[in-house]
This record gives structure tokens, sequence and C-alpha cells, in this order.
């Protein structure tokens, strides 16, 4: 019953995978590996800030820390 699809349907597929899975010109990445790239520099970008703030929050630590020692808090 719902196994069969139609000839439409088929048309819609094969048209959407045709646009994710071939390139839009010969020798050009497809849209979805220009996708997958996308992602990817995004899970690094997003790793790259993580170790920044993280980072950042050392360096607040070590001159707090010296601060401390220096006796410059009072």
């Amino acid at each position: 019953m719902g196994d069969q699809i139609s000839e439409d349907e088929h048309t819609k597929l094969a048209a959407l995978h045709d646009f994710f899975m071939k390139p839009p010109l010969p020798g050009k990445p497809s849209r979805a590996d220009q996708l997958d790239e996308i992602l990817n520099g995004y899970r690094t970008g997003k790793m790259s800030i993580r170790a920044f703030i993280w980072l950042c929050g050392v360096v607040v630590a070590i001159a707090a820390a010296y601060s401390a020692v220096k006796g410059w808090n009072k």
C-alpha cells in the first residue's frame, strides 16, 4: 500500500537528488559537498572560540594570582 511511489513522487525525488548530488558545473563540488564543508568550518570555529575563551580565563587567573602575590589588591 505505502511501498509504491507515484511517478510524480519519483520525479520530485530525482530532482531533489540531482540538486544536492550533481555539481552545478562540471569539475565543481556538489551542493552536498559544499554544505559538508560549511558544517565542518562551523564546528572548527566553534572549537576555536571555546579554546580562545578558555585561554582568556587562564590569562585572567594568572594575572589575578600575580596581582595577589605582588600586593596590588590593596
